[in-house]
């Protein structure tokens, strides 16, 4: 409660007492979880030096990381890599605190990340990989980009076995949809809700989606996913 609020005096008074920093419970699954999601640096860096486990998982953030990096405090996320936090940790709604910077559209956590060589290919939370989210999420081309140079594959299945080309067809994301076209997305892998990404254009309403995909060669006619076909 008290990390929550952002009380650091009472957050010191109850380690002085005795108070077990790595307990879990909440929303927020640990207070040091909790003092990541306000964005309170003074309080991390008390946990910290109280011995708190920065890898101590549960509830909606998975890790402190993922927390630092969902609310965008670039100083709390390097305070949590200097504490050597498990950057590959899995849990909670994200999946990795990657594909939370990911989803966010934070270049800077993403490239803080991957300078510290975390793994790419780790899957789990809503959206699967990294590449998912962020063709989901905000919609970074950036982010996008960073990680294609990084070297993940262009046509990795997410979650429900879609392609991230599906997923920005589906958001609308002109952009991403571009850039994955250009770094060999197959616009004709079929898996996932809609089949292929025509057709999650297709329903999205993006004519300039449709237009790029049809550019790439798509073949019209493919049948599947839940609509069955673009038509």
């Amino acid at each position: 409660m008290a990390a929550a609020q952002g009380s650091e005096a009472i957050v010191k008074l109850l380690l002085e007492q005795g108070a077990d920093p790595n307990i879990q419970g909440g929303f927020d699954g640990s207070t040091l979880q909790a003092a990541a999601a306000i964005g309170s640096e003074a309080i991390v860096k008390l946990l910290l030096q109280s011995g708190v486990d920065p890898n101590v998982t549960g509830r909606h953030y998975g890790i402190a990381l993922q927390a630092a990096v969902a609310e965008g405090s670039e100083a709390i996320v390097k305070l949590l890599l200097e504490s050597g936090v498990d950057l590959n940790v899995k849990g909670g709604g994200y999946g990795t605190a990657l594909q939370a910077a990911a989803y966010k559209g934070s270049e800077a956590a993403v490239k803080l990340l991957l300078d510290c060589r975390v793994d790419l290919h780790v899957q789990g939370g809503y959206y699967g990989t990294s590449l998912h989210a962020a063709a989901f999420g905000n919609g970074s081309e950036a982010v996008v980009k960073l990680l294609l140079n990084s070297g993940v594959d262009p046509n990795v299945q997410g979650k429900y076995g879609a392609i991230a080309l599906q997923t920005a067809a589906g958001r609308g994301y002109e952009a991403i949809v571009k850039l994955l076209l250009e770094n060999g997305a197959d616009p004709n892998l079929q898996d996932g809700h809609f089949g292929i990404a025509l057709r999650a254009a297709a329903y999205e309403g993006s004519e300039a989606v449709i237009k790029l995909l049809l550019d790439s060669g798509v073949d019209l006619n493919i049948e599947g996913g839940f609509n069955g076909t673009a038509l």
